[in-house]
């Protein structure tokens, strides 16, 4: 039996609702970057940190079919990347008049900590732009090629590198795995799996999460694309490279069962909510700021239970989340009043 998408406005809703999901998960695991972590908390945060964006990665390929064209590639591209040139001079303008920013981490060249995802969505359409025609007739070939490589490059490359290139190769294969799988297609996948293997197997991955609690800092680095062979081991030999490999390869594993657990997870049907789904851009680029305006206020808050700290700070994601919605939101009216009225004026004058 297929699943069927329902669409509002045009929209498909159950892409919208998983944007809203995956959102609200990005500034509950940025609000956890900001505090001492005990044992739970960061099996916790490596576990949001297996999906989030990885997942944003796949939904933003979803719907890059249409970048094919020349023309709509050009104007993304220009306004994706003078956004990038926006939002990184606000970045410095900030750092120049408070603490909360350290002014020694901003450089052109090296997107500040959210703002990678901007530069790899241009180079990622860029690149799909250029070999649609070869990916089209051997997709499956290309989706093992890309992911070979990306593991194989991302293991030389680390975040110093310019351009965000190490989480640009990181996330890539999602990008290109939601480019060949297509809306469609990913929710007739999703129904064929049944709900007690999703379930097991990601009780599973989280398990393993714990297990692996040690190497904390280290698959931390792998998820956000950071890793490399030198940072591993300081004994790069064959055996030593096989194994980071391999421990990058379970990792990936890990992180393609949590997503397809969120994907399973993620509903349909429209709600209340689901609108907002089209809004996550603005609150993706804003959370962090005042996040870092709250990290002290954050801490004070912090109880020796950890269960305590994860209620607080979850209300607090979610307080940060709807504020930022509700500014949205409010800024959206505001503009098509303005519109309106604009557009009312020009009509009695003509």
């Amino acid at each position: 039996m297929k699943m069927k998408i329902f669409m509002f406005n045009h929209r498909i809703t159950y892409f919208d609702n998983l944007k809203l999901f995956l959102i609200f998960f990005i500034v509950f695991g940025h609000v956890l970057d900001r505090v001492d972590k005990n044992v739970p908390l960061s099996v916790i945060n490596n576990f949001v940190y297996s999906f989030h964006m990885y997942l944003f990665a796949y939904v933003s390929g979803v719907f890059s079919t249409s970048f094919t064209d020349k023309t709509k590639l050009l104007k993304f591209t220009l306004n994706f990347f003078g956004l990038y040139l926006i939002m990184t001079l606000v970045t410095y303008l900030l750092a120049l008049n408070t603490s909360y920013i350290d002014l020694e981490e901003l450089h052109l060249l090296r997107p500040y900590a959210f703002l990678w995802y901007l530069l790899s969505l241009v180079y990622w359409r860029i690149i799909i732009f250029l070999t649609h025609g070869l990916i089209a007739r051997k997709p499956k070939t290309i989706l093992f090629l890309v992911t070979l490589a990306c593991i194989l490059l991302g293991s030389l490359v680390d975040y110093t590198w310019p351009f965000a290139l190490s989480a640009s190769l990181r996330y890539f294969p999602f990008f290109v795995a939601g480019y060949l799988i297509g809306a469609q297609r990913t929710t007739e996948l999703i129904q064929k799996i049944p709900w007690n293997v999703v379930i097991l197997t990601t009780l599973l991955s989280a398990f393993s999460l714990w297990l692996l609690n040690d190497y904390n800092q280290e698959i931390r680095t792998i998820l956000l694309g950071n890793m490399t062979l030198t940072y591993m081991t300081s004994d790069p030999t064959i055996s030593e490279i096989l194994k980071t490999l391999l421990f990058i390869a379970f990792i990936e594993i890990i992180v393609v069962i949590n997503s397809i657990f969120v994907l399973k997870a993620v509903t349909n049907r429209g709600n209340i909510l689901t609108n907002l789904g089209q809004l996550t851009l603005f609150v993706y680029l804003l959370h962090p700021f005042f996040i870092l305006y709250l990290k002290s206020w954050l801490v004070s808050l912090s109880s020796n239970l950890w269960a305590i700290n994860l209620i607080i700070y979850i209300a607090l994601s979610a307080t940060i989340f709807t504020l930022l919605m509700l500014l949205q939101i409010a800024f959206i009216n505001f503009r098509d009043r303005v519109v309106s009225k604009s557009s009312k004026i020009l009509d009695a004058t003509t």
